[in-house]
């Protein structure tokens, strides 16, 4: 009796979650025309969230070892709390089967960052929850008075992209060139090579008068 019980509850979800995939429509189109599959979304969003505590935290140590060297990594705590608030909010659309994310919005804050970061109090008390005794630490060290200001660590972290771009593009532009340079080897490859022995006979035969005249033996024609 336990066993049909079960059974029929696992039916039910079952059904139930037939009924709301149905419902839910494809975000997208893939490039070989599959639509986006709705039930995949929490593990999308899963992704996004695990991605965004990752660089959250990454992020965040490297802005405050930019604006206070050594002493700039309290700031990791900072990168903690969005990278947890991020994850929290991706299961939660995932939750729900809300639309899935671009493919570089885990580097945004997202609602729940934004809101919190809106107002100093729930900011504070926030940093305060992820660094406890180093929190006057990163507020006076990295906000109020670090050895580098905010303008140039901006201006460095715009110039390593800029230069990352560069790269991307000279990389790209090698790849172009190698694909071109294959592209015209394997034309030589396939085209058929001429024949060494002259013309045939066929072509001697079918040739005008003088043409024959002209491709035989020039001493003969020298007599």
């Amino acid at each position: 009796m336990h066993t049909v019980k079960m059974a029929l509850v696992a039916l039910t979800l079952i059904v139930a979650c037939g009924t709301a995939f149905a419902v839910v429509e494809a975000a997208y189109t893939g490039p070989y025309g599959n639509p986006e599959e709705p039930a995949l979304r929490p593990c999308k969003w899963f992704h996004h969230g695990g991605k965004s505590l990752v660089f959250h935290i990454v992020d965040r140590l490297k802005h405050g070892n930019l604006k206070t060297p050594i002493i700039g990594t309290v700031e990791v705590g900072r990168g903690a709390r969005r990278g947890v608030f991020a994850l929290g909010e991706s299961l939660y659309k995932g939750s729900v089967f809300a639309p899935p994310p671009g493919a570089y919005a885990y580097r945004e804050l997202g609602a729940a960052n934004t809101a919190v970061e809106e107002d100093w109090r729930t900011l504070n008390l926030s940093d305060f929850a992820f660094t406890w005794a180093a929190f006057p630490v990163m507020k006076i060290c990295v906000d109020h008075y670090p050895l580098v200001p905010e303008e140039k660590v901006q201006e460095h972290l715009e110039r390593a992209r800029e230069i990352r771009e560069e790269r991307r593009e000279a990389f790209l532009q090698r790849r172009e060139t190698a694909k071109e340079r294959l592209t015209r080897r394997r034309a030589q490859l396939e085209t058929p090579p001429l024949d060494e022995k002259g013309p045939s006979a066929e072509s001697m035969d079918t040739a005008p008068v003088e043409e024959r005249q002209l491709r035989g033996n020039l001493l003969r024609l020298a007599k």
